[in-house]
C-alpha cells in the first residue's frame, strides 16, 4: 500500500496560483452560495474584526463586507499570491488583503472576534495546526464558521472522475489524500471542540453547480490543473476515452435528476472563555 501524500505548503501555493483563473471564472460563484450560509451564522452586524482564511479570489469577502458592521476591521487572506491579487482587485479600500498561511497566521493572539474559513480546512497540510491558529487569533466568545467537503455519496463532482477512470482503465496516481480525510460531522465537531471551542454545531449542505450537460462537466473537470497533469502523462486515445466516459456518467446523473456538485459539511462554533 502506498503512503498517502500530504501536499506541502509550496505545492498548494503553486497549485492554487495555476488554478486561480479557472476557479474565478467557472467555480467561485458556486462557492459563494456556501459562503453566504456561513456568513449568516457569524452575526457580522455586531462584529468588530473579521478574518477570512483561504479567501480565494475574494467573492465571498465581497458578500461579508456588505454585512460587516461599519468601521469593523476586515482582513482577507490566502496562501496563493495570485488569489490575493485577484481578491485585492475586487475589494474596496479599507479591506486588508494579504498572503497568509492558515497553519501559521501572522496575527496577534485574540485579534479577531469572527473567523470565516470556506472550503479551506481540508486542503491545508495540517488541519490541527490550522484549528490551533484559528483558536489563538479569536477572542473568547468569538464566532468561527468553517466548511469542508462532506460525504462522498453527496459529492458527484469528486466521485465521477474516479468511476470514469476505472471504467476505461485510466490509472490515477497512488497515494493521493482523500478529499474527505477530515471525517464526518461528529469527528470534526470533536476535533474543533478539542481546540477550545464550545457550542459546536454541524450540518451537511449541498452545493450544486449549474451544469447543464455531461460534456460541460467533463470539460470543466479535465481543465483543472490536476487533471491536465494527469492527461499529459497518457495517450490522446485514452484521454478521449476518459472524457467520453466522464461525460456519459455525468449525463446519466443529470437525466436521473441528480445535481452535480459537492456536499459540504458546515461547522459553526464559539471560542470558549
Amino acid at each position: 500500500m502506498s503512503e498517502t501524500h500530504i501536499p506541502t505548503t509550496d505545492e498548494l501555493r503553486a497549485h492554487w496560483d495555476s488554478f486561480a483563473p479557472l476557479f474565478e471564472e467557472r467555480m467561485e460563484q458556486t462557492t459563494v452560495l456556501l459562503a453566504r450560509e456561513l456568513i449568516a451564522q457569524l452575526e457580522l452586524e455586531s462584529a468588530s474584526a473579521l478574518l477570512e482564511v483561504g479567501a480565494g479570489a475574494g467573492a465571498a469577502a465581497q458578500v461579508a463586507h456588505e454585512v460587516l458592521a461599519a468601521g469593523a476591521r476586515h482582513v482577507v487572506t490566502d496562501l496563493s499570491p495570485e488569489m490575493v491579487r485577484r481578491a485585492r482587485a475586487k475589494l474596496p479600500e479599507g479591506v486588508e488583503v494579504r498572503e497568509a498561511d492558515a497553519c501559521a497566521l501572522d496575527f496577534e493572539d485574540a485579534s479577531f472576534d469572527r473567523l470565516l474559513c470556506n472550503l479551506n480546512l481540508m486542503l491545508v497540510p495540517d488541519a490541527e495546526a490550522a484549528l490551533r491558529e484559528a483558536a489563538r487569533v479569536l477572542k473568547p466568545g468569538g464566532l468561527a464558521a468553517w466548511s469542508v467537503w462532506g460525504r462522498p455519496e453527496g459529492s458527484l463532482m469528486f466521485t465521477l472522475p474516479g468511476l470514469a477512470a476505472d471504467e476505461v482503465g485510466f490509472e490515477l496516481p497512488a497515494g493521493k489524500r482523500s478529499n474527505f480525510h477530515l471525517g464526518d460531522s461528529e469527528v470534526l465537531r470533536a476535533r474543533i471542540q478539542g481546540h477550545g471551542f464550545s457550542r459546536v454545531l454541524a450540518w451537511y449542505s449541498p452545493m450544486i453547480r449549474p451544469i447543464r450537460s455531461g460534456s460541460d462537466y467533463a470539460e470543466l473537470t479535465l481543465a483543472t490543473p490536476r487533471w491536465q497533469d494527469y492527461l499529459a502523462e497518457t495517450t490522446p486515445e485514452l484521454a478521449e476515452q476518459l472524457r467520453a466516459s466522464l461525460a456519459r456518467l455525468a449525463e446519466e446523473a443529470l437525466s436521473a435528476g441528480r445535481g452535480i456538485g459537492l456536499e459540504a459539511l458546515v461547522v459553526v462554533a464559539e471560542k470558549s472563555a
